[in-house]
C-alpha cells in the first residue's frame, strides 16, 4: 500500500541474477500436451497473449503475457481489458511463485526471494487499473479488492494446466496484502502465502489521537533524541516555505503541481518525513539529520533524499492514482501527525482523496468493513499464511493479527525496515519460515546468509522500482 514515497538512497535498479542467456526448454516434461512448445501452449489459453523474449537468467524462459479479464466479473457481458504478467518458466513440475505486485508489474525479468529459495517458476501479475491493466473508459468503482482477487483466481485456474505443481503466492507491502485478499476470497488456489511488510490500516489509524497505531509507533521508535531532531527538522523546513518551494519548482517542469499544489504538497513531505525515515531508513542516518544551522539547498536536500519530493508531482501522482482510490475507498489512509507542526498551511488534508483528481469519481470509505472482514477470515479461518515484518518497520504497527489461524506465523526480523527479507531473520525464526514452506511445497528451500546475518545483495532488495510507488 503503501508509501508512494521512498528513502531514494537504498533503492535502483538491481541486475537481475542469474549466470548468462540463452533459452531453455527444461520443463517441458511436466505439464498438459508436454510435446508442444510452451510458448505455443500458453497462447492457446482462452483470452492469454503471448511474447517470448530473450531471458538473461540461466535456465529460465522469460515471457510477457496478458490475460482478458472482466472490469466486473459479476456482468459477463461487460467491458473487459488485459490484465499484464511477466512469467519466468523454469521447470513446469516444479512449484510456481505466483508474485502479486500490488502495483504496475516490472517488466525486468526479476526473481523473488522465494523463486530463488524454491528454485521456482514466477508469474508476476500486475494489478488492476494499474500502468496498462486499465480498461478504457475506466469504471473507478469496480477496482475492488474482491474484483482484484476474482483476476488473480482466474489467472491461477488458467495457468494451473501447464503448472500442475504446487503454488506458493507472494508480494510486498500492498502485494502482500493483494496475497492475503486473495486467499480470503480463493484459499484453495494456492498452498500457502508469504506476505512480506503487509498491513491492514483500520478506521482509527486514520485520525490524529491515540486510536492511530502508527502514531503511536513512531513516537517510540529509534532514541529520544532522533526522534526530536526529526520533529525539528520538520519545523525546519516548514520556517523555510519559501525556499523549499523554489527548489521544487527548480527541479520538476512547469505545469507539474496542478493536482497538491506546491504549498499542500510541501505539507504533505514534511508530514511524512518520519514515517519514511524509519520505513525505508534505520538509526544510522540519525546523525544526519539538518539542524537550523544548515544551509536551505542541505535541508531540502535530505528532505527529497527522504520523501523524494518528485513524487509528489503531478505524473507521478497520477501514475499511482489507482492506488490513492483504493486507499481513499477500501485500504485506508493513515493519518500523520500533526501535534508538533508549526506553520502547516494546510492541515488535516494529508488524506488519500488529496491526491484523486476532481475528475474521478470515488466511492465512499467503506469505515473499515473491508479490512474487518480481512482480519477477521485470517484469525477464524485462515491457514498457511507465513507474515514478514520489519521491527522499525511503522507498517508493522498495522500487522495481521493471526488469532487460531492453523499453521500460520507472525515473524519479525530484528531491526529491520520496510524491506526486510526472510534471510535476514534470526535463525530459529528462519527455520520456522523455511520447514513450513518446505511442507506447503514439498520442496527443501535454500536462502543464502551471510555472516552478519544478511541475505545475498539481490534478496534484500525489492522487486525494481516498487519502492517508489509506495505512500506510507
Amino acid at each position: 500500500m503503501l508509501r508512494k514515497v521512498t528513502l531514494l538512497g537504498l533503492v535502483g535498479l538491481l541486475a537481475c541474477g542469474g549466470n548468462g542467456g540463452g533459452r531453455s526448454d527444461a520443463g517441458n516434461d511436466g505439464g498438459v500436451d508436454a510435446g508442444v512448445d510452451l510458448a505455443d501452449r500458453l497462447a492457446a489459453i482462452p483470452g492469454m497473449t503471448v511474447s517470448e523474449q530473450p531471458s538473461p537468467l540461466h535456465g529460465y524462459r522469460y515471457f510477457i503475457l496478458t490475460f482478458d479479464q472482466l472490469a466486473d466479473h459479476r456482468a459477463p457481458n461487460g467491458q473487459h481489458f488485459a490484465q499484464r504478467m511477466v512469467l519466468l518458466s523454469r521447470d513446469e513440475a516444479a512449484p510456481m511463485v505466483l508474485f502479486l505486485s500490488g502495483y504496475q508489474v516490472t517488466l525486468a525479468p526479476y526473481r523473488a526471494e522465494l523463486t530463488r529459495a524454491l528454485n521456482a517458476n514466477q508469474l508476476s501479475v500486475e494489478h488492476r487499473y494499474f500502468a496498462v491493466s486499465r480498461p478504457e473508459p475506466t469504471d473507478w468503482s469496480q477496482l475492488t479488492i474482491e474484483q482484484a482477487a476474482n483476476d488473480d483466481h482466474l489467472i491461477v485456474q488458467a495457468l494451473k494446466a501447464i503448472y500442475p505443481g504446487r503454488w506458493l503466492s507472494t508480494g510486498q507491502s500492498k502485494g502482500g496484502m493483494a496475497a492475503v485478499f486473495h486467499r480470503r476470497f480463493y484459499p484453495d488456489d494456492v498452498d500457502g502465502t508469504v506476505a512480506y511488510s503487509a498491513p491492514l490500516t483500520l478506521p482509527g489509524d486514520q485520525l490524529q489521537g491515540p486510536g492511530n497505531r502508527y502514531i503511536a509507533f513512531l513516537d517510540t521508535v529509534g532514541s529520544d533524541s532522533c526522534r526530536q531532531d526529526l520533529s525539528d527538522f520538520q519545523n525546519l523546513v516548514l520556517s523555510r516555505r519559501s525556499e523549499m518551494i523554489a527548489a521544487l519548482d527548480q527541479q520538476t517542469p512547469a505545469g507539474s503541481w496542478t493536482i497538491l499544489g506546491e504549498d499542500r504538497a510541501l505539507d504533505f513531505m514534511v508530514e511524512d518525513t518520519p514515517f519514511v525515515f524509519w520505513q525505508y531508513g534505520d538509526s544510522s542516518l540519525c546523525a544526519q539529520i539538518p539542524t537550523s544551522a544548515s544551509a536551505s539547498p542541505a535541508v531540502f536536500a535530505f528532505l527529497d533524499r527522504i520523501v523524494g519530493t518528485a513524487l509528489y508531482a503531478d505524473n507521478e501522482v497520477l501514475a499511482e492514482l489507482p492506488y490513492y482510490y483504493q486507499a481513499a475507498t477500501q485500504l485506508g489512509y493513515p493519518a500523520a501527525d500533526e501535534s508538533t507542526l508549526v506553520g502547516l498551511v494546510h492541515p488535516g488534508e494529508n488524506t488519500a482523496r488529496a491526491y484523486i483528481p476532481a475528475s474521478v469519481p470515488t466511492a465512499s470509505y467503506d469505515d473499515g468493513a473491508a479490512a474487518t472482514d480481512i482480519q477477521s477470515w485470517v484469525s477464524t479461518s485462515g491457514s498457511r499464511l507465513l507474515f514478514v515484518y520489519g521491527e522499525t518497520d511503522p507498517w508493522s504497527a498495522g500487522a495481521f493479527q493471526l488469532g487460531s489461524a492453523s499453521d500460520s506465523f507472525k515473524l519479525v526480523v530484528s531491526g529491520g525496515n520496510h524491506v526486510s527479507p526472510l534471510a535476514a531473520l534470526a535463525p530459529a525464526d528462519l527455520a520456522i519460515a523455511l520447514d513450513a514452506i518446505g511442507r506447503w511445497t514439498l520442496t527443501t528451500p535454500a536462502l543464502a546468509r551471510l555472516p552478519d546475518g544478511r541475505s545475498e545483495p539481490e534478496l534484500n532488495k525489492p522487486e525494481p522500482g516498487w519502492p517508489q510507488r509506495l505512500r506510507r
